[in-house]
């Protein structure tokens, strides 16, 4: 976080994010001291999801296109504004954010009622999810 060394405070949630992800030592550390680091620490500390080489990065990305394209749109949205809004907010309120709804549950087409039919049946979720299954396995 060079930006003590410019006289500015970090922003875009350089101070407070990173506290919350790295722990407040850590954030203190690297923005008082003006520390910087590399890929493999900030994979340590949660700052991001994974590392690859630059010469894979397109074929990483590919991939992450290819589980997310598979998703129902609607459910994926729903789940990040869920994730986004609920993250810094007591459980309690956070609980909120999980209430259950069908995307297009009085629609016909693709989103209306797979994924129910899917988990009632094994077969078909397991074909569903393979794609999901081998993706980005942690170490």
């Amino acid at each position: 976080m060079p930006e003590i060394d410019w006289d500015i405070t970090p922003g875009w949630g350089g101070v407070t994010r990173l506290a919350r992800f790295a722990g407040r030592r850590k954030a203190k550390e690297w923005n008082l001291i003006g520390q910087l680091f590399d890929a493999a620490t900030a994979e340590r500390h949660d700052l991001v999801n994974r590392i690859c080489k630059p010469a894979d990065l397109d074929v990483e990305v590919n991939k992450l296109v290819q589980v997310m394209a598979a998703k129902n749109p609607v459910t994926v949205r729903r789940s990040k504004f869920a994730l986004n809004k609920a993250a810094d907010l007591p459980l309690s309120g956070a609980m909120a954010f999980e209430i259950p709804i069908r995307p297009f549950a009085n629609k016909p087409g693709r989103f209306a009622t797979d994924g129910m039919e899917d988990f009632a049946r094994p077969e078909t979720r397991a074909a569903r999810r393979k794609i999901s299954k081998t993706f980005w396995q942690d170490r």
